[in-house]
């Protein structure tokens, strides 16, 4: 049944009543695969939208290691904080190889890492947003994920399952549908309800304010009862930070955390890489050593030269001197000899 969403949508209703689950069925909605190059305006006019509607959503953030101290990021941090604060939840797509290099986990250092600093940063993830495939895996590859609850089965249409495998769960989860699908179900009252088990309405974030405008009229006319996702129970753990969600908040390793909004400056002039180091810088400043030495012996040797001539020529002058005066001497001696 993976890629047909009314025939999975049937079987879990038949599944639910056979096994006699009571739980009430739930419908949230999700913006996936936000990025913090997407288009951030986008982001929070929808927000804006969703918010002056009465509609709750989640945004669905993937994560990414690679310079998580940029500004750039920073700047992604506070429109996160901002659809917090216009009644939003982040929910953290499973880490792939192409945006976290050892995300084949999502208990990995780099993982720890970007959940830290998002945490620091005021976003608080509620919940994992994740293929089908991670069904059908194996636990020993899978099992650090088993810290998140809860979570969002967005749909996969090419799997490929053979042989019995321990495989993992979530605890509590919704299956992922399009908002087409949504638009295509008919229901016998003015409310639309809910489907016999939980699901989130998969919306892509819109190119556009006429796209906008078109998702909100299928989602208004279809008087759609949506759930906000935090206020439902989730609870996860990741290195030292544990966040739960209740309908009385959120809570951070037991103490609530405020979604207000406030701007914080980013840094202008950040420095995002040293300045290059030219070879031939490294040979013009030898070479300025080395003409600099020369010159210096130069100088010294010329002021030896100098010095040692002063000295020699003062010595012939003062013999000059004293030869003459014994020259007169005589002379004069031999005047007065020579005197009758």
């Amino acid at each position: 049944f993976i890629g047909n969403p009314e025939f999975t949508l049937g079987l879990g209703g038949i599944l639910k009543d056979w096994f006699g689950l009571a739980a009430s069925a739930e419908m949230t909605l999700l913006i996936p695969e936000i990025y913090p190059f997407s288009d951030l305006n986008m982001v929070i006019e929808t927000s804006d939208e969703f918010y002056a509607n009465g509609i709750p959503f989640a945004l669905g953030v993937v994560p990414i290691d690679d310079n998580i101290d940029f500004p750039a990021m920073k700047r992604f941090y506070q429109v996160l904080r901002y659809v917090q604060s216009r009644n939003g939840t982040i929910i953290i797509h499973r880490p792939s190889p192409a945006t976290v290099s050892d995300g084949s986990t999502v208990l990995s250092e780099k993982m720890y890492a970007v959940i830290t600093n998002m945490i620091e940063n005021g976003v608080y993830p509620l919940g994992l947003a994740t293929g089908e495939s991670l069904f059908f895996e194996e636990i020993s590859s899978v099992n650090p994920l088993n810290l998140f609850s809860s979570g969002i089965i967005l749909p996969d249409f090419v799997i490929t399952a053979t042989n019995s495998k321990k495989t993992w769960v979530l605890n509590s989860a919704s299956l992922g549908i399009s908002l087409e699908t949504v638009a295509g179900t008919s229901s016998q009252n003015r409310n639309f309800g809910n489907y016999p088990i939980s699901t989130t309405i998969i919306m892509p974030l819109p190119e556009n304010e006429a796209a906008l405008a078109a998702q909100l009229t299928i989602i208004n006319d279809k008087w759609l009862s949506l759930t906000d996702y935090k206020q439902l129970d989730h609870t996860w753990t990741i290195g030292q930070n544990t966040i739960a969600s209740s309908a009385s908040g959120i809570l951070v390793n037991g103490l609530p955390v405020s979604l207000s909004y406030d701007e914080e400056p980013v840094e202008a002039d950040y420095r995002y890489q040293k300045p290059p180091e030219y070879s031939l810088e490294k040979i013009f400043t030898a070479g300025n050593a080395f003409l600099l030495t020369v010159v210096g012996i130069v100088i010294v040797v010329f002021i030896v030269i100098v010095v040692f001539s002063r000295r020699v020529y003062l010595k012939k002058f003062r013999k000059v001197i004293n030869d003459d005066k014994k020259e007169m001497a005589k002379n004069h001696q031999n005047q007065e000899d020579n005197s009758p």
